[in-house]
C-alpha cells in the first residue's frame, strides 16, 4: 500500500510529464531547443510546428492541410533558404471530436532536394501503431511534385510501440536531434543519416531513460523550457483540481517545484 507521500509524488510526476509533453509541442520551445543544440542552422525562427487541430465551422474543413502545403511551397520557392530547414506536423484531425495527435518531423535539405521524415512509431518493415498520415498525404506529395526525394529516417527500433506512450512530441524532437547530429557530424559531405538508434522495446525502462536524460539536459541548459514547464504544470493541475483532491492534498501538488522534481524522477517512475 502506498503512503501519502508516495501517492502525492506519483500524482505530481504524472502531471509533470503531461506538462512536459505539452511544452515540447510548442513551436517556439522546439525552435529554441534546436538553436541550443545546432546553432549553425539558419532560419530557425522560420521553422514551423503544426498541431493536429483545424476549424470545423465552415467547409471544406481542410485549412490545416492548406496551411502546411503553403508553408512547404514557401520553403521550396524561397531563394534565401539554401541549406537545411526543419518542420514538424501532427496528423490532421478528421472530425471535430478527434483529439488523437501523432507528430512527425522533417529535415528538408534544399541543396540536395531531399526530405527526411521522422515517424517515431515507424517499424523497419513498415507502419507502426500509428499511420504517418500527414507525411504520406500532405508533406511528401507537395515536395515530390517539385522532384524532391522523400524518405523516412530508419530507426533501429520504433520509439512508440504502444498507445500508452504519449510522448510523440518528445520522440520526434529526440530523433530529429540525433538525425541532425549525423548530418553535421565530421562535416558529413554526403549528408547521410543512416539508422538512428532507439533502445529495444524491452526492457521498456531503457527507452524512458533516454527521454529522461533529454528532459534533464534541456532543463539544465535551456531555461525557457523550465519557465514554460512551471506555467503549464500549474495550469494543468488547476484544471484537474477536483480529481487530484480525491487522492491527496491539492495544495501540496501546487507547491511542487516541477523543475526540481524532474531532477529527481527515475525512468521507472515514468512508467507507473
Amino acid at each position: 500500500m502506498k503512503t501519502r507521500s508516495q501517492t502525492r509524488r506519483r500524482i505530481a510526476i504524472s502531471w509533470a510529464l503531461e506538462a512536459m509533453k505539452t511544452v515540447l509541442g510548442y513551436e517556439d520551445i522546439r525552435n529554441i531547443i534546436l538553436q541550443y543544440y545546432f546553432p549553425q542552422i539558419n532560419n530557425i525562427e522560420d521553422m514551423r510546428t503544426f498541431d493536429a487541430f483545424q476549424q470545423y465551422e465552415t467547409r471544406p474543413y481542410i485549412d490545416k492541410a492548406l496551411e502546411i502545403t503553403e508553408y512547404c511551397e514557401d520553403i521550396i520557392h524561397d531563394g534565401a533558404i539554401t541549406d537545411i530547414m526543419v518542420m514538424t506536423a501532427a496528423n490532421i484531425q478528421i472530425a471535430a471530436n478527434d483529439h488523437l495527435t501523432h507528430y512527425q518531423s522533417y529535415i528538408i535539405d534544399k541543396s540536395r532536394k531531399k526530405v527526411y521524415a521522422i515517424d517515431p512509431a515507424a517499424k523497419k518493415n513498415g507502419v507502426g501503431i500509428y499511420d504517418a498520415a500527414v507525411t504520406e498525404t500532405v508533406v511528401f506529395p507537395i515536395f515530390r511534385s517539385y522532384d524532391y526525394d522523400c524518405k523516412f529516417v530508419h530507426l533501429s527500433n520504433p520509439a512508440q510501440t504502444n498507445k500508452g506512450d504519449v510522448f510523440c512530441q518528445t520522440w520526434t524532437l529526440v530523433i530529429l536531434l540525433k538525425a541532425l547530429e549525423k548530418l553535421y557530424k565530421n562535416n558529413n559531405k554526403n549528408k547521410f543519416i543512416g539508422v538512428v538508434d532507439i533502445p529495444a522495446p524491452r526492457p521498456k525502462v531503457n527507452k524512458y531513460q533516454m527521454l529522461l536524460e533529454f528532459f534533464k539536459d534541456i532543463l539544465e541548459n535551456v531555461p525557457e523550457v523550465g519557465r514554460e514547464l512551471a506555467i503549464e504544470y500549474l495550469e494543468v493541475v488547476n484544471m484537474n483540481k477536483t480529481d487530484i483532491s480525491e487522492y491527496c492534498s491539492f495544495e501540496k501538488i501546487v507547491e511542487v517545484d516541477v523543475v526540481e522534481l524532474f531532477r529527481l524522477i527515475t525512468a521507472g517512475e515514468m512508467m507507473d
